[in-house]
């Protein structure tokens, strides 16, 4: 279970939100590796961009948790990937 982070260095923030992001199989990308086509091409053919929104930054393990869940799972590039962030 996922522990609130703001208490913890930055080594504990890494190893606390590691594995916590996953693809919802709802979502409207899940699809596209079903269908044969990977997210990565139907954003290149589209010019899609990801944006990943997070509240507070601090070590950034969060977005970079994220980040990684949407390489791994969808094959989308790091150059596609955009994140957003209210306060540091």
């Amino acid at each position: 279970k996922q522990k609130q982070s703001h208490t913890k260095n930055r080594q504990e923030r890494l190893e606390n939100i590691s594995g916590t992001f996953t693809i919802n199989p709802t979502s409207p990308l899940a699809p596209l590796q079903k269908r044969g086509t990977s997210a990565q091409e139907q954003s290149k053919e589209n010019g899609n961009i990801f944006i990943i929104i997070d509240d507070v930054t601090t070590s950034g393990a969060t977005i970079n948790e994220a980040r990684h869940t949407l390489s791994q799972h969808l094959d989308i590039p790091a150059s596609q990937i955009l994140a957003v962030t209210i306060a540091h």
